[in-house]
């Protein structure tokens, strides 16, 4: 099951699956901007009649019988792969040899845009091709599950020169303890813009701006995610999931992620 929350108006339809997926924008008519240079980056996809006529970041203008959808990516994303990918996926062009990680990544990224969209009578759910030519097995992505004795374990976290102790006390609770020192200035786009994970890290320092004083937490924090322990701590950029770690060097992946 995937949970995502969406606005509707007048122009489209804006799907959000949360930080980690990106969002997806339905436009019946009028026109799908390119993509800029910056982040978050954003691909187009044209329907005409029902069937898929383009994946692209140039601008798109519907003409009738047409239907686009903008994707909105998220950090974990390039978009220099998952053009090629979804080329392949949607409209069976040829795809490049990806790494095989990077491959299942894109699968499990796309899986729930692609449901979503077979619902809307928009797009097929097979699974695509391969760099091999075999169909690419969905890998998923990976899952997590809190239980009582990791609630125990104090897990550190030394990255870009942040330093902090963290724990998962329940399903939707992490707390960060007091002296955890944050990076000051969040990275900025080539354009010299706030990312989309820039952007979301102030907004959580911002709910929490009593609780930390010249970037050093002066009270407990309480987060909802790994996720959001990164963003608030040095604005993500990486999977915090194996940069915190127990006292042995055991990532919080190790300790939670559920075999498949």
């Amino acid at each position: 099951m995937n949970d995502f929350k969406g606005t509707l108006d007048a122009e489209q339809l804006q799907i959000d699956f949360g930080i980690d997926r990106g969002q997806l924008a339905l436009v019946p008519t009028g026109q799908l901007a390119a993509s800029s240079a910056g982040d978050p980056a954003t691909v187009n996809l044209l329907w005409q009649a029902g069937v898929i006529k383009a994946v692209t970041q140039k601008a798109v203008t519907l003409n009738d019988a047409e239907f686009g959808a903008v994707l909105t990516l998220p950090w974990a994303v390039d978009s220099q792969y998952l053009l090629p990918f979804l080329k392949n996926t949607l409209l069976k062009q040829p795809l490049t040899k990806l790494p095989a990680n990077l491959e299942k990544q894109l699968v499990s990224y796309w899986q729930p845009f692609a449901q979503f969209l077979a619902f809307m009578n928009q797009t097929p759910t097979s699974q695509p091709e391969s760099a091999t030519g075999t169909k690419a097995k969905p890998a998923g992505k990976a899952v997590h599950r809190w239980r009582a004795a990791v609630a125990k374990i104090d897990f550190q976290i030394d990255y870009q020169g942040c330093q902090a102790t963290a724990r998962w006390v329940k399903r939707n609770e992490m707390v960060l303890a007091p002296g955890a020192t944050l990076l000051a200035d969040p990275p900025l786009n080539k354009d010299g813009r706030l990312g989309f994970s820039a952007r979301f890290g102030q907004q959580l320092r911002t709910e929490h701006q009593t609780e930390y004083k010249n970037f050093v937490t002066t009270a407990p924090i309480t987060l909802k995610s790994v996720n959001e322990v990164g963003l608030f701590l040095y604005f993500g950029g990486t999977n915090s999931w194996l940069v915190l770690h127990d006292d042995q060097g055991k990532t919080i992946h190790d300790w939670t992620v559920v075999e498949k």
